[in-house]
């Protein structure tokens, strides 16, 4: 049997983990030939049999996801199992958080990310708190911090207003979750991270314990590594954050 191309076993990760695979997340991340051959890569992964396009003409040149032959493929092989490829109205949502995942492990702030999609699936115990109070799961979890001590992290992509109950809801269940040290809400507006803030001051929620960090979308998307942080009453580069962590340090003061 003939070996993949390496774009394309790298096409098929990332598809099997996220749910999907974009050009540009190819074309940045997947991908070191020059640009004159970019293209082309992009052609022959979107004709091969692993790949299937997105029943949507807006975005079928830019979004594949992974065919049957390619998640039996992907299944035979890789250190990650399938998940379900996101609707054609989340790509764009997730497409962002798929650049930070792939991003800070290439520059090594963390080593793995797991995506909502992959939580829900995989994540036994984490699973079963969440399903057994009808919750939202984080957007993403990772860990930061040295070998002698973890701190896993919820990332959440808050691009639109919810209502306050949910806020309560999902910050209640934060406060007891012994899994998440740190909640990073990533806000495309401050009166959602008002919100936000307002209902964990309901809930009593816990900063001391389990901080909350907030930063801005425009931020987050243009420097997926190094954007900037309000954490307690002071601001920080995630950089920082995550060399503070390898020394050990977390608190909101």
């Amino acid at each position: 049997m003939r070996p993949l191309h390496p774009e394309i076993k790298k096409s098929i990760e990332v598809a099997a983990r996220f749910g999907f695979v974009s050009r540009d997340i190819f074309e940045n991340f997947i991908t070191t030939k020059k640009q004159s051959m970019r293209y082309r890569l992009w052609d022959r992964i979107k004709k091969s049999k692993y790949f299937e396009t997105y029943n949507n003409t807006a975005i079928s040149t830019s979004y594949l996801k992974l065919s049957p032959h390619g998640k039996r493929k992907s299944e035979s092989y890789t250190k990650f199992l399938n998940v379900s490829a996101p609707s054609p109205q989340q790509l764009m949502h997730d497409e962002v958080l798929v650049r930070f995942a792939l991003q800070n492990e290439r520059k090594g702030s963390f080593d793995f990310a797991w995506p909502e999609s992959y939580t829900k699936k995989y994540d036994v115990m984490f699973a079963r708190h969440f399903i057994a109070r009808h919750l939202k799961f984080p957007d993403l979890l990772f860990e930061l911090g040295g070998p002698d001590k973890k701190f896993k992290v919820a990332l959440e992509f808050e691009q639109s207003r919810k209502s306050n109950a949910r806020y309560q809801t999902n910050l209640l269940s934060y406060s007891v979750l012994k899994q998440v040290d740190l909640v990073i809400y990533v806000t495309s507006h401050h009166a959602i991270e008002k919100a936000i803030m307002d209902a964990a001051l309901r809930v009593n929620y816990p900063f001391d314990k389990k901080p909350i960090a907030f930063a801005q979308a425009i931020d987050f998307i243009s420097n997926p590594s190094d954007f900037s942080l309000q954490l307690g009453g002071r601001i920080l580069s995630f950089a920082n954050l995550v060399e503070s962590l390898r020394q050990r340090q977390l608190s909101a003061a």
